[in-house]
């Protein structure tokens, strides 16, 4: 992947992370239990880190271009 291509999909991954925990906001707001909402945003969160940290082992950590 081109450095750019990387840095979309660290920022959609991190974006849908957001999405994931104000949805689980609403539903905790409407009774769904806690243990069914735990971690969804985190997990993606955790993913788009794992891809900054890839991202930077191959490219170094500045993103100078």
């Amino acid at each position: 992947m081109l450095q750019g291509e990387i840095e979309e999909l660290i920022a959609k991954v991190k974006a849908l992370s957001h999405t994931y925990r104000f949805c689980s906001e609403e539903l905790f707001e409407i009774g769904v239990p806690v243990d069914f909402l735990r971690g969804t945003g985190c997990i993606l969160w955790d993913i788009a880190l794992e891809i900054e940290r890839f991202y930077e082992d191959v490219y170094g950590k500045s993103n100078e271009r």
